[in-house]
């Protein structure tokens, strides 16, 4: 009875850690969508790193 009842803790606490882990994953998510809907950040950070990557790969090799 104590490795059964051990074995649904673990269960209960790993089903806690997953949850809250959703929780947080899913409030940052609407943060950010909410926040950062700005076009401001994208056209600015997405071309710096297509450029960066490939001057660092044509560069390097």
């Amino acid at each position: 009875m104590t490795k059964y009842y051990q074995f649904k803790q673990r269960l209960a606490l790993e089903f806690l850690e997953n949850f809250t882990f959703y929780l947080n994953t899913v409030g940052i998510l609407k943060t950010t969508r909410l926040q950062c809907s700005r076009p401001k950040t994208v056209p600015s950070a997405v071309p710096y790193r297509i450029n960066r990557t490939n001057r660092t790969e044509s560069s390097k090799f």
